[in-house]
């Protein structure tokens, strides 16, 4: 599946460490940390496992830092936790360090773009197998990561709650406990994220802080 959407603004990466090194930005949260299910992957151990978020509103890019450990720059600057730092164009980022690790780039014009490759994910249900580019998906049927991949494949194209991702994957009966199911969601949708990148490197699911993921 090919989509088009018109990209913001960019974020550049100035560190090896840094996953992927170019980012687009469109009107859906940004999420930066150093849990792979974050849109940028930061690979270092003063950053956060959710460090911060990039979203746009009232025609501008904010900066959230989620009160991570060691802060968030802007331009050498710390901003504040949970406060809206509004971004400017060639502004300087840097997460848990003075030193950039990111910039921000916006020229106030919109880019189209398309995703980089193609991808088709289909469920055989006669063989309860997921196939990704035409490859096995390697989820065994019934797991905690197959359920949620069904799930998500079922409700595909909408944003599915952290509440209904949870419950995919447990008892009819199950007590919801955010505190406790959130954190285990997000290793789950990490382990799974990793097991489609092996077949497609592309996003396929899409994070929104504090609400849930997307199927593509």
């Amino acid at each position: 599946m090919t989509i088009t959407r018109l990209a913001l603004a960019k974020l550049l990466a100035t560190d090896s460490a840094i996953t992927p090194q170019s980012c687009f930005l469109f009107d859906q949260p940004c999420t930066i940390g150093r849990m792979v299910d974050n849109t940028v992957h930061i690979d270092k151990r003063n950053v956060s496992r959710y460090h911060a978020e990039i979203y746009f509103a009232a025609e501008h890019f904010w900066l959230l830092d989620r009160a991570s450990r060691n802060g968030t720059f802007v331009n050498d600057y710390k901003i504040e936790p949970n406060q809206p730092y509004r971004l400017n164009n060639n502004d300087s980022i840097g997460f848990g360090t003075l030193r950039r690790l990111l910039i921000f780039m916006c020229d106030n014009a919109t880019t189209e773009v398309e995703s980089q490759a193609e991808y088709t994910l289909l469920f055989a249900e006669q063989h309860l197998q997921f196939y990704l580019n035409q490859t096995p998906v390697p989820i065994r049927a019934g797991t905690m990561k197959f359920k949620l991949l069904k799930y998500l494949y079922d409700q595909r194209g909408r944003i599915c709650s952290l509440e209904a991702c949870v419950r995919a994957y447990q008892p009819p009966d199950y007590r919801y406990q955010p505190n406790l199911d959130n954190p285990n969601l997000h290793t789950h949708m990490s382990q799974l994220r990793m097991l489609l990148a092996d077949i497609y490197p592309g996003e396929i699911i899409m994070t929104y802080p504090n609400l849930g993921y997307k199927l593509l």
